[in-house]
């Protein structure tokens, strides 16, 4: 065969395969398509399968923490603090008291991570420890990174009782999120003496400060007064099943150590006592939540007030997670914004600031409190002392109690008229609020309940509940 014919040959089988091409590609291009979707219905099956798994890992581990629950106490009755939020401490602090003194409880202080609104990372548990043993107060520490970790030593511990200090599971590592702490049963007394704003406005579905996954899964919760259980019988599903209402053990507490810790942190540097203020702002300052938080409105005005009046002192005491709110991402300020301000702050002689621990004693030495915030709208009042309100426009509504707790308090809206009010208090001024305050600490206290304390009536509801749930 010639040359030729061998070249028009080869160039008649490429037209060939060339025309096939297109129909090829197109069977290659089905059978990708085909397979793609094999592989999409298999991992939808999959993650069927996942959720099912989980769900039922999560029935198996639910019962096996209830029956765990369920167990008898022993001789003594073993009860862990769950400690994350040491500016709450007093909150808990005559209960674990009264434990350690008592011949059928055994308590255990532990120290945990936190983060708190505007922080991403756990942290500051080096800080818990620190207070805890300025405290004298023995405790483990858990501040390993996997939180598991110490959850395998707490459910080693066999506790009987954990107190957690909040029920927000967004401020404590996951191995204590609530649905990891059913083996044992849950208490909890709130950090906040009453509920001064209506936080069940914010709620889609479920009250946040009434019927959260802690509220749910608690035995037992020791709030302050009535109208508390009353809300929860209206919005929990519960309907305060699990709730008593035994006083608020920091009243008591707060006031005790007010008078054997005074302590007021500047210096004397002119002849003659000055005024004495504490300001404290609050974290909420953004347009979503409690909408209480005026710092970044007012913060220039507080620092002009104070370089330029002689006759004053003032104690900066932000809420724990004022700073991390304000500076974070999308915050008011920036880091280095806040970083100018507390340095100027820090240089003046009339200032001072007040982080972790203590508050009572500072409450004693000072003559009047400046907040925006609502903790210390209420505490303030145990010591008869006058309140400045310094009130947001847009703030959440008050609740019943709330209504109360700001009839003992001076509302004002500019820092121009809280600079009068405290002028007029340093010159002798009655404050007319006195009175309104006594009785709100008494409501607080459960002065009317049974005999005793708030934490001695804790104790006996604890002690009462072991021993209808062995005779059953």
């Amino acid at each position: 065969m010639s040359r030729l014919s061998q070249m028009i040959r080869r160039f008649k089988r490429r037209n060939a395969i060339i025309e096939h091409l297109p129909h090829n590609q197109a069977v290659l291009v089905a059978q990708a398509e085909a397979a793609q979707k094999q592989l999409e219905q298999l991992a939808a099956l999959c993650r069927e399968q996942s959720y099912w798994a989980h769900g039922e890992l999560y029935k198996i581990k639910q019962t096996v923490n209830l029956v765990a629950s369920a167990r008898p106490a022993g001789k003594k009755i073993k009860v862990v603090f769950l400690i994350h939020h040491i500016e709450a401490w007093d909150s808990l602090a005559d209960i674990y008291e009264a434990m350690l003194a008592a011949e059928d409880f055994a308590p255990l202080a532990i120290s945990i991570r936190r983060r708190f609104p505007g922080e991403q990372d756990y942290g500051f548990e080096n800080i818990i420890h620190e207070k805890l043993s300025e405290l004298g107060i023995e405790h483990l520490r858990f501040s390993m990174e996997d939180s598991f970790e110490g959850l395998d030593i707490l459910k080693a511990l066999a506790p009987d009782i954990i107190f957690r200090q909040s029920q927000w599971d967004w401020d404590i590592p996951p191995g204590f999120h609530v649905a990891e702490l059913r083996f044992a049963r849950l208490c909890y007394v709130p950090y906040a003496v009453t509920a001064v704003a209506d936080t069940r406005l914010l709620a889609k579905e479920r009250d946040p400060a009434a019927d959260s996954d802690f509220h749910r899964a608690a035995w037992k919760m020791f709030y302050a007064t009535e109208d508390q259980k009353a809300r929860f019988k209206q919005y929990a599903v519960l309907y305060a099943q699990n709730l008593e209402i035994v006083g608020h053990p920091k009243v008591k507490r707060l006031m005790r150590l007010g008078r054997e810790q005074e302590h007021w942190p500047i210096k004397q540097q002119i002849s003659g006592r000055r005024c004495r203020i504490i300001w404290s702002p609050h974290h909420s300052v953004g347009k979503e939540w409690l909408r209480f938080g005026l710092f970044p409105a007012i913060y220039q005005d507080m620092l002009a007030w104070v370089k330029s009046d002689n006759t004053i002192e003032m104690v900066l005491s932000f809420h724990p997670a004022a700073i991390s709110k304000i500076t974070e991402a999308d915050g008011p300020l920036s880091p280095e914004e806040m970083a100018v301000f507390l340095q100027e702050w820090d240089s003046l002689p009339n200032t001072a600031r007040h982080s972790a621990g203590n508050y009572a004693g500072l409450m004693q030495a000072s003559d009047c409190l400046m907040t925006d915030g609502l903790s210390f709208l209420v505490e303030y009042q145990f010591f008869t002392k006058p309140v400045i309100f310094l009130e947001r426009a847009d703030h959440l509504p008050f609740s019943s109690a709330g209504e109360r707790i700001i009839a003992g308090t001076h509302p004002v809206k500019t820092v121009a008229e809280a600079k009068k009010l405290a002028h007029d208090f340093a010159a002798g001024c009655v404050d007319v609020k006195a009175q309104i305050q006594r009785d709100n600490t008494a409501w607080l206290a459960g002065e009317k309940l049974a005999a005793g304390t708030a934490a001695e009536r804790i104790l006996r509801s604890i002690r009462r509940g072991i021993r209808e749930e062995e005779r059953h």
